[in-house]
């Protein structure tokens, strides 16, 4: 086997678990849209919190540049305020996306039994 041969057969051996893992993440999705909507909702909200906080960076320049020159703009200062807003609503959308999912809401709805059957034996226990 010569040097070629053996970086085919490692480059083949390191793309393996990578199409397993693809073709199991296609093949979840395609069973459980609502992941898979819940999952672009999420690259959505990361888009615009991205946005928001560069929107956010360069008002908060201009109002710095502003509050040196003597004068605070009132609509510069309104104008930053919504965006950082909007960057923690779309920081609540990400955390809120990724909790409701198929898997997670099982795993919630589960613990959330258990607390209730042990709080139902603590009660019935006597003391």
């Amino acid at each position: 086997m010569g040097t070629d041969e053996k970086t085919v057969a490692v480059d083949a051996a390191n793309q393996r678990p990578l199409a397993r893992n693809s073709l199991e993440r296609l093949n979840y999705f395609s069973t459980h849209s609502k992941d898979f909507f819940l999952y672009l909702v999420q690259v959505l909200m990361a888009a615009l919190l991205c946005l928001a906080i560069a929107f956010a960076t360069y008002a908060l320049r201009l109002l710095s540049q502003s509050a040196t020159a003597g004068y605070v703009a009132p609509l510069l200062l309104t104008v930053v305020v919504v965006f950082v807003i909007s960057g923690v609503l779309c920081a609540l959308g990400l955390a809120e996306a990724g909790r409701m999912s198929d898997k997670r809401i099982d795993a919630i709805r589960n613990n959330i039994q258990k607390n209730i059957d042990e709080i139902n034996r603590k009660l019935n226990t006597p003391v």
